[in-house]
């Protein structure tokens, strides 16, 4: 059975197209989920899963994402990803401050942020050009 508190990390999953089966987990897993959600936010732990997922193929179970999870510490104070972070952002901006969602699928809904690459092949995160609330031409 699927704790109640789980269930807005499984909802992102879900809208992000990752779907694993979470029957299989037992209870310490659970406790394992539920202490990652706190330390990690659902945000980090959603861009950590569509970071690792291959839709030719998919991750299956829920216990070999929180296998992955527990690969990635957790983001420090101050980060982007930091669930603190994140929360007074969400206390400080309205959605009436943010420019609508670009809807474009490599842009994060919540942090309005892209995954790109260089041509090393090395991966960073940035301000979505088409909708972050703070790219020029766009009230912040």
């Amino acid at each position: 059975m699927i704790p109640g508190w789980a269930q807005p990390l499984l909802d992102e999953l879900q809208m992000k197209g990752i779907a694993v089966g979470w029957g299989r987990l037992s209870h310490f897993q659970w406790v394992a989920v539920q202490q990652l959600m706190k330390s990690h936010g659902v945000s980090y732990l959603v861009y950590i899963a569509k970071s690792r997922w291959n839709p030719s193929n998919p991750i299956r179970f829920g216990s070999l994402l929180l296998d992955i999870w527990r690969e990635f510490p957790a983001p420090p104070p101050g980060s982007p990803w930091h669930p603190d972070t994140l929360a007074a952002r969400g206390r400080k901006e309205t959605t009436a401050s943010k420019p609508p969602h670009c809807g474009h699928p490599d842009c994060d809904e919540q942090t309005r942020t892209r995954e790109t690459e260089d041509t090393r092949g090395i991966r960073s995160l940035e301000r979505c050009p088409d909708c972050h609330p703070n790219t020029k031409g766009h009230a912040a």
